[in-house]
């Protein structure tokens, strides 16, 4: 016991042994024996929390260095901890840490997050090489000790975290804190106000963040802090005005203020020459300059030349000014929701450097720009969903924009797709939705990875016709699809090409088996008719296993998380959805046809032999919950199709109840 120096308990695994009285007697004799013991870590790796009363008398090995122990009742009253470096205890129903006057001259770091009983933690004095401090969700801790400042060695603090606490104020001496990095206030309801000078002297703060927080107003001694990077002030319901500073915040790249009450945005903006990143998505209360309405967005003074990221979603604007043009750099633009957005300035045709633009939502928005044609060599992501945009409002030579990856036109008055889209050359995901008035998908790009055209009524007889030609064009879509296993020359390719039509028919009669030897043997469709249920959401998205088999045996081969269309949907854990795709809720209501093309190349070099006969489609929902399947089916694509005969296949006919989560039989 003497040269024992680490100990590292997990409770979830060692609960049956641990939580006996048995064994918290001995505790007492086992600990005393360890003299050179120098780590102890007592958790729980599933996050469980386990309420521990050490026995009474016990006492810590005198050398520990480092302590953690999550859950813990009290500490021993004659702890000291002299020799500490670190004390993690989370989740404990400590009132006050390190009762004394003890000097923790070695003391580093404390974390006490969740520790909702916590009112009180040693005066700064007595830890003067404190690092880092975590409070989080310390609900019951509201003051901090105003010797924070005042200790002429505290130049080691770099990170106070009092996220989610019961903080209503900070001392004004925490401004002394010249080597200060992070100070966390998030969630802090019952922060209001910063002192006026709070902020002189804190040259090396880097990160601010504030969101969630009751704060109203920030000091203007805010200019002073000359190493700030990110400051997030989000979500504070009551923040309505940013300080009138003087100064350039030359190292702020990132302003978070969406969902404030902000009204306006005044000259101070000049002042961040660097910023990147601006978010003022749902500030609803935001006003033009100079016009006291909800009108044009502010003109745009200065050239913002390292802005890179405008989100301007749920504004009340009408319009943007022409001045948009002078953010030379701007790579995304959000405007998705501005429910009074009519029209965009042709200017915008200026933003040569523009990934991504995203105008989802704007009913008003009836129009595109001409200018949209000098984005060809730079937009990538087109969100033009939700518009009411008439039959011709899409501008005809937008097909020349051939850097376009997604293109979202779904909830539109159009009745046909222009067949310039097949001009988009690097187009991966198409999506058509609720187009009511949508009667003809043209010849597509093969480059599409995904197609959306669920909710679109004019489209129902689409699964019925085996020589539509959509069919005859996914069928040279999965060739290309195999070609991007065979040479991988793009930057992202998915396992399958899916696609989501509208579903009342249920599985089209027409798929087939064809027996043709494996050498020709491109690979398969899945096809899957989907009944939305009632608690169907986000996190409850049927999944689908893919399992092969030789006689009895059978072995899981691949994962799709088929989620309805207007869902985010997953293969493998990875998002296909573009980021900050909005979701369309009125999509989960109808029956749809999926179909995921499947290439033989795919398929791990194991499965590829005689041996491995037989498919299994395995359908369950996550969590416990079932999932309703009309009828499932495979079919077999081959390469000269058209000069063999076909055999009928065997549908899966499930009806299956909401909580029925047995297998399907295999084909």
């Amino acid at each position: 016991m003497e040269n024992v120096e680490t100990i590292s308990l997990d409770l979830f695994r060692s609960k049956e042994k641990w939580f006996t009285t048995k064994i918290f007697a001995q505790m007492k004799k086992v600990f005393a024996k360890m003299k050179n013991l120098r780590f102890l870590k007592v958790y729980s790796s599933h996050g469980d929390e386990y309420k521990m009363l050490l026995p009474k008398g016990f006492e810590f090995p005198p050398n520990l260095n480092y302590l953690h122990w999550d859950g813990l009742e009290s500490l021993p009253s004659n702890f000291h901890g002299e020799k500490l470096v670190a004390i993690i205890l989370k989740s404990s129903n400590i009132k006050t840490l390190l009762k004394g006057d003890k000097c923790l001259a070695d003391l580093k770091f404390i974390d006490l997050s969740n520790s909702q009983q916590l009112i009180k933690i040693p005066e700064f004095s007595r830890i003067p090489k404190l690092e880092k401090l975590n409070l989080d969700s310390c609900i019951s801790f509201s003051k901090l000790h105003s010797s924070i400042g005042t200790v002429s060695q505290m130049k080691f603090l770099r990170v106070l975290n009092f996220s989610e606490s019961g903080i209503r104020e900070l001392p004004s001496s925490i401004g002394s804190l010249t080597y200060l990095e992070t100070l966390n206030l998030s969630k802090c309801s019952k922060f209001e106000k910063f002192p006026d000078i709070f902020f002189v002297n804190m040259r090396h703060l880097k990160m601010h963040r504030l969101s969630h927080s009751g704060i109203k107003e920030l000091p203007t001694s805010i200019e002073c802090l000359e190493a700030l990077e990110n400051l997030l002030l989000d979500n504070c319901s009551n923040f309505e005005k940013f300080p009138e500073i003087q100064k350039n915040m030359e190292n702020l790249s990132y302003l978070a203020l969406e969902n404030t009450a902000i009204k306006e945005l005044s000259y101070w903006t000049s002042h961040l020459t660097r910023l990147t990143d601006l978010s003022l998505r749902g500030c609803k209360t935001l006003r033009s300059l100079p016009k006291q309405h909800l009108s044009i967005f502010s003109e745009i003074t200065e050239d913002m030349e390292h802005l890179t990221y405008l989100n301007l979603r749920q504004l009340a604007i009408t319009e943007l000014p022409s001045s948009i043009e002078r953010l030379k750099r701007l790579t995304r633009l959000e405007l998705s929701n501005c429910e009074n957005l009519e029209t965009l300035p042709n200017s915008i045709g200026n933003l040569t450097n523009v990934h991504a633009l995203l105008v989802r939502n704007c009913r008003k928005l009836h129009k595109l720009p001409d200018s949209l044609r000098s984005l060809l060599r730079c937009l990538k992501e087109l969100d033009v969903g939700g518009c009411n945009l008439m039959e011709g409002a899409i501008p005809s030579d937008l097909w020349c924009l051939f850097s376009l990856e997604s293109l979202n036109v779904s909830e539109n008055n159009i009745r046909c797709m222009p067949v310039g889209i097949i001009q988009l050359s690097q187009l991966d995901i198409l999506r058509m939705n609720h187009c009511l008035m949508l009667e003809e998908i043209p010849e597509l790009q093969l480059s599409l990875r995904w197609i959306g055209a669920h909710g679109c009524p004019c489209l129902e007889t689409l699964s019925s016709d085996p020589m539509h030609l959509l069919w005859s064009y996914l069928l040279n879509c999965f060739k290309s699809q195999i070609q991007d296993f065979e040479c991988p020359t793009r930057s992202k390719y998915y396992c399958e090409t899916r696609v989501v039509i509208p579903g009342s028919r249920g599985i089209p009669e027409w798929i087939s088996h064809k027996s043709m030897g494996y050498t020709n043997f491109l690979g398969f469709a899945l096809f899957y008719h989907h009944v939305p249920l009632d608690y169907d959401h986000d996190l409850l998205n049927p999944t689908l296993d893919l399992l092969m088999s030789h006689g009895n045996r059978f072995e899981y081969m691949h994962r799709i998380w088929f989620s309805p269309e207007g869902k985010k949907c997953f293969t493998n854990g990875v998002s296909i959805w573009p980021w900050g795709f909005e979701k369309d809720c009125t999509s989960c209501l109808d029956p749809e046809l999926m179909v995921a093309y499947f290439p033989q190349i795919a398929i791990s070099s194991k499965y590829r032999s005689n041996r491995w006969n037989n498919f299994k489609a395995r359908f369950y929902g996550p969590y416990g919950h079932g999932t309703k399947v009309e009828s499932c089916g495979i079919h077999l694509i081959y390469n000269k199709a058209q000069d063999h005969p076909q055999q009928s296949l065997q549908l899966f006919n499930v009806k299956r109840s909401h909580d029925d989560t047995k297998d399907h039989p295999h084909v």
